[in-house]
């Protein structure tokens, strides 16, 4: 399984209503997950913060498997076990 390559950002679009009883306009803001032209996956209006997370993903990645391989003796054999279950469920190797 491949994923897309970072970096992905956030992109707001904006839906436009109106109310049918005042006909007070009412303007929606759904955050899109997007790397260059492709769109990665649409939030609710109420994901904000979990838009943000799934932005930072591949950077996030990409640190970890750096940390793993430059730790050594640094951090503990159960960190590093931690650290390789993570890496494998995002490459989905594990669910």
């Amino acid at each position: 399984m491949s994923t897309t390559p970072g970096p992905w950002k956030i992109s707001v679009e904006t839906k436009t209503s109106f109310d049918s009883s005042t006909g007070e306009r009412q303007d929606r803001h759904y955050p899109w997950i997007k790397s260059g032209s492709s769109f990665i996956a649409l939030m609710s209006l109420d994901a904000g913060a979990d838009a943000l997370l799934i932005a930072a993903a591949p950077e996030l990645l990409t640190a970890l498997k750096t940390i793993r391989a430059s730790a050594g003796e640094v951090i503990t054999d159960e960190m590093k076990r931690e650290i390789d279950r993570v890496i494998e469920k995002a490459e989905g190797k594990i669910l």
